[in-house]
């Protein structure tokens, strides 16, 4: 742990901008920029960290982060990929099957960090599980859009702050939440798509290259969307280990590399596995590339 922290303050170091804080570090550089122009380091899957016993082994496949949501906010990552479903009138972060955290936890933990970083914006998708077959109640999500509008209801923009303020806009308007996803919680219809540079036969370098792909050819941010382009890479056919804590540092190391040679246009929203600090940092620093 110790290690760890000392090697990301080195990093951040390096680069000047801590990872906490640089939306407002980089406020010359984005100031100008509307949200979708941003270039985002994204958290696939956020919140979801651990199943029960009796899905160990299942878990290997659909975990995707062991980061908490705060850690995720401290490295840099402003999108966060919230997949939900109910059970026994409990909300849970679920990723066909169903995790051990609640969403509640989470929200305060978002409501007690946004406020703590007066110059940060956050993207909020959340997106309702339909691999999860075993819900037996739907009060708790039908309650959701009401929670969440109890919680960041003065932070929320509208779609009418997002399509006509730019960040510096935003955060003087302390309009610093962007709630998107499944329309029922997308109450605003701010816009946004999202890309999946999936491969199915486990290689990263053939994710690295739909994910470029994709960066490319999307006019969703000159349409004035928000573009997520989600690096995912699934299980072999012939590979079981292929599960997604085993590729993700390749994944987060090439796809850093990639972009940091990619010097012109924006990138929008990058959604991986186990978010890395080398690949936050890239991400974040692309914001630098005119």
């Amino acid at each position: 742990m110790i290690f760890n922290a000392i090697t990301l303050i080195l990093v951040c170091q390096a680069v000047a901008i801590s990872l906490s804080t640089w939306m407002a570090e980089k406020a010359s550089v984005i100031g100008g920029r509307r949200l979708n122009e941003i270039d985002i380091p994204g958290a696939h899957h956020a919140g979801y960290l651990s199943v029960p016993w009796y899905n160990a082994l299942p878990g290997l496949w659909t975990i995707c982060q062991s980061d908490s949501i705060t850690v995720l906010l401290n490295k840099g990552v402003r999108y966060l990929d919230l997949r939900i479903a109910e059970r026994d009138n409990t909300i849970f972060f679920s990723h066909t099957l169903l995790s051990k955290q609640k969403l509640d936890d989470a929200l305060v933990s978002i409501q007690s960090w946004i406020k703590q970083n007066a110059g940060e914006i956050l993207i909020l998708d959340f997106v309702i599980d339909g691999d999860y077959k075993d819900s037996n109640t739907n009060n708790a999500l039908k309650a959701l859009p009401n929670k969440l509008q109890n919680m960041f209801g003065d932070l929320k923009m509208t779609k009418s702050d997002y399509s006509s303020l730019n960040y510096s806009q935003l955060v003087a308007k302390n309009k610093r939440i962007a709630i998107v996803g499944d329309s029922q919680f997308n109450t605003e219809n701010i816009p946004i798509t999202d890309s999946w540079g999936v491969t199915k036969d486990g290689n990263w370098g053939n994710l690295i290259n739909k994910c470029m792909d994709y960066i490319k050819s999307t006019n969703v941010i000159k349409n004035g969307g928000i573009s997520s382009i989600s690096a995912a890479v699934t299980p072999a056919q012939n590979n079981d280990y292929s599960y997604p804590e085993k590729v993700a540092p390749d994944t987060n190391r090439v796809l850093a590399q990639v972009i940091n040679a990619y010097r012109t246009g924006r990138l929008g929203v990058i959604e991986v596995d186990f978010v890395q600090t080398e690949l936050a940092l890239a991400v974040i620093n692309h914001n630098d590339v005119n």
